[in-house]
């Protein structure tokens, strides 16, 4: 919705409340029948989603009304930001009637989910969790078989006029006659072939499996033709009635003869499914990577042969340059307006793209070494990032096509969900192929079975959420964006994105304390001090260390013995108490300091506690908060005491750096960690649409008091990100995310969760990548910092491959070795 409603992107400031007026007031002239019908479509994608995001099986009504309100109200909410930030950006204009439109459908999406969103939600839970890969891929060519349905009535512009039929049938809209058509070449009748043998491969196959299921007999040759011609001028004959679609008898000839591939592929596939020999067959080439691999090197082959055709490429160096400025200009410049013809071509290049993805992701998952197949999956999302970019960037160059941001993006997401749907119908398999020795080791996720009985749901999209607040400081502070969406500042809120790091620490303080606090109903008898300790400090160290040398290196700090000692500061957590040394390598280094500092302190407490015979978790959380609020109070009264020198002015005063950086003046951020942990335990985690409330409530509050100052008088004197108000927040928010009805499962998808995995990583690299960014670019005389959008998905796109093999390559294998020697 974002981007169909905000394209190109050509952002210009304005008044809020001259948008507001605009889009409110009433338009004139005729109303647009495909603009109309582009708007119900835009809107039902995330009417029908919500509604499957919060999908129980059994509920009452009043639970359903809930949920259909729920939708409705957060479906307006996102209609309303869409149009109205159309005012904000060129070419674009907020209409009452789009903001019907799209309400209009997310209704109808809603109705639509009652009568299919059930069944389409038992094929895609068959796809990720059924055992056995033959009932998979049965849903997958479900899946695909009602995508090609879709397909052949987009773009929705249903002909209910005989004279409309009738202007068709004359402009050749229609044609009976097969292979006899005007002014088509050899390659676009190649290429219309292919495209619709492609689409008859998935329906024949999942006719061949529906008759073979429901007959259980082989398929006879009159069976098998009767079946193809039908399906392939059933779906001509659909779009017969679609405005902008061509219905031709040889498309239906071609379709039919991928249905018979497909009827024979089915055959070929239940024969094999049930014998003795099929895992030798499998084996022997289907579950050769090599194979797919070159698969998706042909395909991608055809692909850019058909989108660069008919090659007449731009040689002259002065259009190449022209080209390239116009690029930087307008990133956008491929976006043909949001209406059904854009809609369809964009699900065209997606769907295309899929296949790709597709092709690379059985490649990567059928590696059958674990760590080679982790480095192949990032390496195949890799590599549908790289081909989307060559297709556009080639399109760019050759003359009688336009290849742009918007088509790169279609490309990509295409691309990546293809990627996805061939790692949900391939990785349980693998999974079951796991010998007991291997189950034995540690999980996916890195951790030993104790610390994965102890991950709770929803904090790895905290994670995500928190590197990227934080990613977004940075940002801001090299490419000055700002402005005003009425009262709210958006580089104020880009600039209070430090409150990552507060999410960071409370988490810190919760995952840190949780064990301790079960522990403590034993008397913390089962728990060691030292494997406690280094089994947290283990994942911190071999990554941080790595960065620093790396930048170090690169940076030549060993040049001069000054720098050598800052160098050892950092490398000792010990960095934070001179403002010299504070951001001297890479600013986000400084919250490692607290960190590590803070890990000290919670054993030195806990082994205070067992020499005194306190082993409980309420003396735990006692101590803490009398530290907490002792220290902070000693941090505010230094916050009015006037400095006498350069050594007082780092710790004393109202801009007192070292204090503001350092552990006293963060202790009570890391406590509300623990007295969240506290909660957690005593409290069972049950889902309620409580929890859900609470967390939308604060979250929006942290967004509302981060892009506004009107608690700034409130806050405490010393406190650090809006204390107490915003840390309070954000404590209630991570404790009431687990135990959230659909809070946990959003913050649990798929690119959150990976991210937030890794979010350590990201938050260590992200800095030293963005300025390498602009470093390289400024050397090709690009000042990449004009493009601020272009840049941010540059930086998060590297700093997250940086940060999935350091984790695979550094922080894995250390914690496998420090678990093993502790074992020992």
């Amino acid at each position: 919705m974002v981007i169909g409603s905000w394209a190109p992107f050509e952002f210009h400031a304005a008044d809020f409340d001259v948008a507001w007026q605009q889009l409110l007031a009433p338009q004139s002239g005729r109303l647009s029948r495909s603009d109309f019908v582009a708007n119900v479509l835009l809107g039902m994608p995330l009417g029908f989603c919500l509604l499957g995001a919060t999908h129980r099986r059994k509920v009452r009504w009043e639970t359903a009304v809930a949920r259909v309100a729920f939708v409705l109200a957060i479906s307006i909410a996102m209609s309303v930001v869409c149009e109205l930030g159309q005012f904000w950006f060129g070419q674009r204009v907020p209409s009452r009637r789009d903001l019907i439109a799209q309400l209009i459908g997310t209704i109808g999406a809603i109705a639509l989910w009652f009568g299919t969103g059930p069944r389409l939600s038992q094929i895609l839970g068959r796809l990720q969790t059924a055992p056995s890969r033959h009932a998979r891929f049965q849903s997958l060519v479900a899946l695909v078989s009602a995508g090609v349905v879709v397909w052949s009535l987009m773009p929705f512009a249903v002909i209910t006029s005989p004279v409309d039929l009738a202007r068709k049938w004359a402009k050749g809209g229609i044609r009976f006659v097969p292979l006899i058509s005007e002014n088509a070449s050899i390659p676009a009748l190649i290429y219309q072939g292919v495209v619709s043998i492609g689409l008859g491969v998935p329906l024949g196959m999942w006719a061949g499996g529906w008759l073979i299921s429901r007959f259980e007999r082989p398929l006879s040759l009159a069976t098998r033709a009767l079946t193809a011609l039908a399906i392939g001028f059933g779906i001509e004959l659909l779009q017969v009635f679609i405005h902008g679609r061509v219905a031709t008898a040889t498309d239906a000839l071609f379709v039919a003869a991928g249905v018979v591939i497909g009827l024979q592929l089915a055959v070929v596939y239940e024969r094999h499914e049930n014998q003795t020999s099929a895992l030798a067959w499998e084996k022997k080439w289907i579950s050769d990577p090599a194979l797919w691999w070159f698969l998706a090197t042909c395909y991608f082959v055809v692909i850019a042969a058909i989108s660069w055709y008919p090659y007449q490429f731009t040689h002259d160096s002065d259009e190449i340059r022209t080209i390239v400025s116009d690029l930087k200009s307008n990133p956008f410049a491929d976006y043909r307006g949001s209406n059904l013809r854009a809609i369809f071509n964009i699900a065209r290049t997606a769907v295309l793209s899929s296949i790709l993805g597709g092709l690379v992701g059985v490649g990567a998952k059928t590696i059958r070494h674990r760590t080679v197949q982790r480095l192949a999956s990032i390496v195949a999302i890799l590599v549908v990032v790289v081909a989307a970019g060559v297709i556009e960037l080639g399109q760019a160059f050759e003359a009688n096509h336009v290849g742009a941001g918007f088509g790169f993006c279609a490309r990509l997401l295409g691309g990546v969900a293809g990627y996805l749907v061939a790692r949900s119908v391939l990785g349980s398999s693998r999974r079951l192929q796991d010998t007991a020795s291997q189950r034995r080791e540690l999980s996916p996720r890195g951790v030993d079975p104790a610390a994965k009985a102890e991950y709770l749901p929803g904090m790895d999209g905290l994670r995500a959420i928190a590197c990227l607040a934080v990613f977004g400081v940075h940002w801001q502070q090299l490419t000055g964006v700002d402005g005003n969406v009425g009262p709210f500042d958006v580089g104020l809120l880009l600039t209070n994105g430090n409150t990552g790091v507060a999410v960071f620490m409370i988490l810190s303080g919760m995952l840190l304390s949780v064990p301790v606090l079960r522990s403590a109903r034993r008397g913390w008898s089962d728990l060691s001090l030292k494997q406690f300790f280094w089994k947290r400090v283990g994942r911190i160290l071999p990554i941080y260390w790595c960065c620093l040398v790396g930048i170090a290196v690169l940076g030549g700090y060993y040049t001069h013995p000054k720098h050598v000692a800052d160098v050892m500061l950092h490398a000792g957590f010990m960095h934070n108490f001179f403002s010299q040394t504070l951001y001297s390598i890479s600013a986000p280094f400084w919250a490692l300091a607290p960190i590590i500092q803070f890990y000290f302190l919670f054993v030195l407490i806990i082994a205070f506690l067992r020499a005194i015979n306190r082993p409980t978790g309420i003396v735990l959380v006692a101590t803490f908060v009398v530290l907490g609020v002792v220290s902070q109070a000693i941090v505010t009264a230094c916050t009015f005491v006037e400095p006498s020198d350069q050594w007082s002015a780092d710790w004393l005063g109202a801009n007192a750096k070292c204090l503001q950086h350092s552990l006293p003046a963060h202790l009570m951020i890391f406590t509300l960690g623990v007295v969240a942990a506290w909660i957690h335990v005593r409290k069972t985690a049950t889902a309620s649409y409580i929890a859900d409330v609470l967390v939308v409530c604060c979250g929006l509050c942290v967004l509302l008091f981060s892009a506004t100052q009107w608690l700034k008088p409130l806050y405490l004197p010393g406190g650090r990100y809006g204390f107490p108000w915003i840390p309070a927040a954000l404590a209630i928010l991570v404790v009431a995310v687990p135990r959230g009805v659909w809070a946990a499962r959003v913050l649990e998808a798929f690119p959150l969760r990976r991210l937030g995995r890794v979010s350590y990583g990201f938050y260590l690299m992200h800095l030293p990548i963005m300025k390498g960014i602009i470093l390289g670019f400024h050397r090709t005389s690009v000042n990449v910092v004009e493009f601020p959008l272009a840049f941010a998905m540059l930086a998060i796109l590297v700093a997250y491959v940086a940060s999935e093999l350091a984790y695979h390559w550094i922080e894995l294998p250390t914690r496998k070795r420090l678990l093993s020697s502790m074992r020992q």
